[in-house]
């Protein structure tokens, strides 16, 4: 898969609404704090950007955490119910459509191209938006899988949940994890990668710590 020129038509319709979502930057001043230090390398070339879901507006509010990158969002495709709407979130949000239930071998292997070619793709390992009591649900293990496939690092993010409509975003942005690391040049069994996902679970409560100590 070719890389995605910066003037492409594909992404005429993204930057659009990029360059007029704009005033939302100064409504919601995005707060950023970093696990580690922060490295200008850190968004460059393709890598998975892993969240917690908490709303369905986090593919916006995740977008101001990192805004010199275009995201790729994985949504369910349940969400496209229409025409229009699958318009609206193949093409003016640049979204990926997954099927929750079935997810067959193209679309794997569409996120997995998308990666090696050098695109951010955004990912919530929860699954769906977290309505439950719990601060974050248990992780699926697809992230690692794609992080493996791709040999791409895996970039932790937290969002804070906001008080109300007019609180600041608020972000612990985590140290980038290279999967292979746990790999050690080796295949992985399926239940190595269900502790991987483990750790990127406790590694977002750690971030979560983070966050209530330090976002105001």
């Amino acid at each position: 898969m070719k890389r995605n020129r910066v003037s492409s038509f594909k992404y005429f319709f993204y930057d659009f609404v990029r360059v007029t979502g704009l005033p939302g930057y100064l409504l919601f001043r995005p707060k950023r704090i970093y696990e580690g230090e922060k490295s200008k390398d850190m968004f460059k070339g393709g890598f998975l950007l892993a969240s917690n879901h908490i709303s369905i507006f986090d593919p916006m509010y995740v977008h101001y955490a990192v805004p010199s990158r275009r995201h790729h969002s994985l949504i369910a495709k349940e969400f496209a119910r229409n025409k229009f709407l699958k318009w609206m979130f193949t093409v003016c949000a640049q979204c990926i459509l997954l099927d929750r239930q079935n997810m067959d071998m193209s679309t794997f292997k569409e996120i997995v191209d998308r990666l090696k070619s050098g695109e951010m793709i955004t990912i919530y390992p929860e699954g769906r938006v977290n309505d439950t009591s719990e601060s974050l649900q248990a992780y699926k293990s697809g992230v690692v899988m794609m992080a493996l496939r791709s040999h791409k690092r895996i970039v932790p993010i937290y969002l804070k949940r906001r008080e109300h409509w007019y609180s600041r975003l608020v972000y612990v942005i985590g140290k980038p994890i290279d999967v292979y690391d746990f790999a050690k040049g080796k295949m992985l069994t399926p239940k190595e990668i269900e502790e991987v996902s483990k750790y990127l679970e406790n590694k977002e409560k750690e971030l979560e710590q983070i966050a209530l100590r330090g976002g105001k």
